[in-house]
């Protein structure tokens, strides 16, 4: 194999130019920044009549894909290879590019008509996969850098192999992680990146909180941050950096985020691919929906935007590409900021020797009355502080050589850096690599790869996961027909895997089916007992919202949290498009509620939102997730509203009456002007806000107001009969609703003397009155034993209670009389609504005998314990604990009253194991307080449990809805209360 560099040899325009006896093919086609000299050297294709079989791209930076559009037209053949996150941002740096090549100044490197052509020669290959072409086995291992960069390694049976490492970063970011190459992996030569060569990265954690306390600084007294950053990958780390900082660290007050340039068109990117994402960055994505929220950061659109961020906007940290100051809106704002001694320049990564960010900092130097900022077209002077911080998105010189070293090369050669890097790297790489070759690469020389033996390579029929082929002995999770399943490797060849699943049975599947390895077996311990309690470690990591992790579990945990569909899927262009078309009524966030498969839009203005533009929002479904407009009124926003319409015509407000329901709002005023016209004010507010404005002077709505809210639901509970059987009454204030908890709505909420009493509580009151519509479940329970006790008999165990049905089943010492049953079942119906019945005769010591009363022998206990979590699994029951007492099985479920509507499940459960099988009386304290969490929107500090009253107390910051109400009630059997 001969490789020639045509560009790359030094930082820009890497092109590499591969050839074997059979096919030749190019990897990257780069740029480098020199307007004058941007291009590879691509005379050597011509001179040599190369013929190019192919291109694959590392990564979508301009000094790797700058010149693909017309490299790609000198081989209009040739297929294109780069990953799916590679292909969507080379879109948006390649149309920049082009942008730009039309202003005065630029280099014009490929035309409209050669990018157009590119795309359809695009093909997308995988990251960490294998595949064949051409008779050569191609690798790609995620590089970390940037989203979607790959190194590839070429793999040959008699002409050797080689690795091009591509630019990579060891350890992770903030985003994603970094460059991991199985154990095990080996190539003849390596080709390697050599940027920081010459030395070792600063403490990333404290550049990264030295930033944060910089620009926090600055903005408190009153000054601008600029930081100019690369738009892929160096802007999105520098925006998790801020967010996190102002959200965990107290020391760090909050400040306004600006986002301009490449930046904004990137960041949507970045958030398409949670799969590619890690850790903390994986789990904000999948709990609020972005990572880069307009809510918490301002994007700008418009050049009038722009200028109003530094002529009229307040202090503030703005990130906008170029991150070495030689293009794009961070030259408006660095020639706006620099002159004013109370801003900061701050930059965060590589500057090129002829950049302006480069000349900045050298500038920066230089004494106060001397520091003039040399551009080519002005000469700016410097007041305003410049600093830099170390956030490489590349390997520092020990990462670098080990890397290397670690797929045991006898020759490399070092691209990618400056004669110091790569000296400093030669000199690392030899005491890790004593007897390897290691030379710089220099544009325009050839060099052939020695090869240490002839290889016999195994090519893949389709593209492989990269690691399959260490998966023998491991615990791999797949899918099989869209099903979720675990299973033991035992044999790993030619593209298939033979796995042995939890019951025993044996399946071939293909490796593409490979969702995760899990891990190989510890010593000791067998395969089933690793699958079942690594299932149980993965649904502890669900509760405990650990499922974005490296750990086995927390993979586990994630596959199975996306099979339930509790992961919401990342739609930023889908929320953008939201935002956009909301803006006029007071856009402000949305909120991703996973329970109900919900993205839950507030505006400040719901009600003036066109009934065909509401349509086409919430008609929008995204992987089964639809979005839905909340009908609340923001509370500050339309006392703005009204403050200036009250400074305008010269009256006084009182706090405005908002009936949600109603789409009604009261707002009382006192004013000196008795001609004040109140229907023209109500006019020009409701254009605004929509709905129904009613605008009244003060007296005129004394007469006409509902009582006080603790006064109403004081009034209404003396209305109500016992006999209705009340046990809560709760107040909606937003909606002016009073709703009413009986034991048993279904005999209680129909009859006329239910409608009869809420129609004049109503009327006494003002406020509307709703029934709750769930039934008391332990009041049922009870209820069923009393009536059974009143016959002298006894209940065996608890009633089991179907939900589904309306039923209440029951086990009892000794059988009814048929008149006593005649006489209780239709009592119980009319007192609840519910239906009586009875599981057959038993006394009292038969709960324990074996086989069980149905004929089923008992399973032996360890493999009856596997059966319940396996079906529970399977059913969709969250099972918390089982345990073996007293002779039976004891099942923990989020609260007992839950576990008592699982009757069903309960008596299939007793008849496949052959056990007697009991709901436990345990309360899961924190799980409730997580779904109390998890539901409930702004929640302000931690839920409360109250024990006694089968309740959880939430404080927000907005009112309780009833959804979220009723949501809770559906999961827990229990009430959400505020508090």
């Amino acid at each position: 194999m001969d490789i020639t560099m045509l560009g790359g040899a030094e930082i820009g325009a890497t092109c590499i130019w591969f050839r074997t006896a059979t096919t030749q093919w190019l990897v990257d086609a780069g740029t480098r920044m020199n307007e004058l000299d941007p291009l590879p050297n691509l005379a050597l294709l011509e001179t040599q009549h190369a013929k190019i079989d192919a291109i694959f791209i590392t990564h979508a930076h301009q000094d790797h894909i700058g010149a693909l559009p017309l490299i790609s037209s000198m081989f209009p053949t040739a297929p294109v290879y780069m990953t799916q996150a590679t292909l969507a941002i080379s879109k948006v740096m390649l149309a920049d590019a082009l942008h730009l090549s039309r202003q005065d100044g630029h280099a014009k490197v490929f035309t409209e008509d050669q990018l157009d052509q590119l795309w359809p020669r695009i093909h997308v290959m995988g990251q960490d996969k294998v595949l064949s072409w051409q008779g050569i086995r191609v690798s790609t291992y995620s590089a970390g850098h940037i989203l979607g960069a790959v190194a590839i390694g070429f793999e040959t049976n008699d002409e050797g192999s080689v690795l091009f490492t591509g630019d990579y970063s060891v350890a992770p970011g903030r985003l994603i992680g970094g460059l991991r190459i199985p154990h095990g992996t080996r190539y003849d030569a390596v080709i390697s990146e050599s940027t920081y060569g010459s030395r070792l990265h600063e403490n990333r954690a404290q550049q990264e909180k030295a930033l944060a306390q910089q620009v926090s600084d600055v903005i408190q007294q009153g000054g601008f941050v600029l930081i100019p950053a690369f738009a892929v990958g160096r802007a999105q780390e520098v925006l998790m950096i801020l967010q996190n900082a102002m959200r965990y660290n107290k020391e760090i007050k909050p400040f306004p985020i600006v986002v301009d340039g490449l930046v904004r068109s990137i960041c949507p990117i970045y958030e398409s691919y949670p799969h590619l994402l890690q850790g903390p960055a994986k789990r904000l994505i999948h709990t609020k929906g972005r990572l880069f929220s307009p809510e918490d950061i301002f994007f700008v659109k418009t050049a009038e935007q722009r200028q109003s961020v530094v002529q009229q906007g307040k202090p503030c940290c703005v990130i906008s590409s170029s991150g070495m100051l030689s293009g794009g809106p961070a030259i408006f704002y660095a020639h706006a900021l620099v002159g004013d001694a109370k801003n900061a320049v701050l930059l965060t990564g590589y500057q090129d020797e002829e950049s302006p960010g480069r000349l900045l900092l050298t500038m920066a130097k230089e004494s106060p009355e001397e520091r003039r900022w040399i551009l080519p077209d002005r000469v700016v002077p410097v007041r305003a502080k410049v600093g830099l911080y170390s956030l490489s998105a590349h390997a520092n010189r020990r990462e670098l050589a080990q890397v290397v070293a670690h797929v045991r090369p006898h020759t490399v050669w070092l691209v990618h850096g400056d004669e110091e890097a790569k000296a400093g790297l030669t000199r690392e790489l030899r005491s890790y690599l004593p007897s390897a070759h290691v030379y710089a690469a220099v544009v325009g020389e050839s060099f052939n790869v020695p090869v240490r033996e002839p290889a016999h390579i195994v090519l893949p029929q389709t593209e492989e996961p990269i690691r399959a082929t260490s998966w023998r002995g491991q615990v791999l999770a797949f899918k099989e027909n869209d099903v979720l399943l675990l299973g033991y490797c035992t044999q790993q060849a030619g593209g298939t895997c033979h796995v042995t699943l939890q019951d025993g049975t044996t399946k071939r599947i293909p490796v593409d089916f490979v969702k995760e390895p899990l891990g190989r077996v510890p010593a000791g311990e067998s395969p089933n007992e690793y699958m079942v309690g690594l299932i149980a470690a993965a649904k502890a990591c669900i509760e405990d919202g650990r499922y974005f992790g490296y750990r086995s579990a927390e993979r586990l945990g994630y596959l199975i949290a996306e099979q339930g569909g509790l992961l919401p899927p990342a739609d930023p262009y889908g929320n953008d498009e939201v935002m956009d078309k909301l803006e006029p009524y007071g856009w402000r966030k949305t909120e991703a509620m996973p329970l109900t498969q919900v993205f839950r839009v507030f505006v400040a203005f719901p009600w003036a939102i066109p009934d065909a533009l509401k349509a086409e929002i919430e008609g929008k479904e995204v992987h089964g997730w639809r979005y839905q407009i909340e009908p609340q009124v923001y509370p500050p926003a339309l006392q703005k509203e009204i403050e200036q319409l009250a400074h305008r015509y010269g009256f006084r407000i009182q706090p405005p009456k908002v009936f949600t329901q109603e789409q009604r709002i009261l707002v009382p005023i006192t004013s000196d002007h008795p001609a004040l016209d109140t229907q023209m004010i109500a006019d020009q507010l409701q254009q605004v806000v929509g709905g129904k404005v009613h605008v009244m002077r003060a007296d005129d709505h004394e007469q006409g107001s509902r009582l006080e809210q603790n006064e109403a639901m004081r009034r209404i509970r003396e209305i109500m009969p016992d006999s209705l059987g009340v046990y809560k009454i709760g107040a909606d204030t937003a909606q002016g609703i009073i709703k009413v908890s009986v034991y048993f709505p279904d005999a209680v909420v129909a009859t006329d003397g239910a409608k009869q009493v809420a129609a004049e509580a109503e009327k006494e009151t003002g406020w509307r009155v709703a029934w709750a519509t769930h039934t008391h479940m332990e009041q049922l329970a009870a209820t069923a034993i009393r009536w059974i006790e009143s016959t002298s008999n006894h209940v065996v165990g608890s009633p089991a209670i179907y939900q589904d049905r309306n039923v209440v089943k029951v086990k009892m010492t000794q059988p009814l009389s048929d008149e006593e049953k005649a006489i209780i079942c239709p009592s119980f119906h009319q007192q609840t609504g519910w239906t009586l019945q009875f599981a057959g005769d038993h006394h009292a010591d038969e709960a324990v005998v074996t086989p069980m009363q149905n004929g089923t022998p008992r399973a032996e206990i360890n493999q009856a314990l596997r059966t319940i979590e396996e079906m529970c699994t399977r059913r969709g029951v969250t099972l918390y604990k089982k345990s073996f007492k007293n002779n039976r099985i004891e099942l923990a479920f989020i609260t007992p009253e839950w576990g008592h509507t699982q009757g069903a499940v309960i008596d299939e459960l007793r008849h496949v194991t052959g056990w007697e099988i009991v709901v436990s009386d345990k309360v899961q304290q924190q799980a409730l307080i997580r779904l109390a969490e998890q539901i409930t929107p702004g929640v302000i500090k931690t839920p409360s449990v109250y024990l006694a009253k089968k309740a959880v107390g939430v404080r927000t910051e907005q009112h309780l809805s009833s959804e979220v109400i009723e949501a809770f009630a559906r999961q827990t059997k229990w009430h959400l209360q505020a508090e």
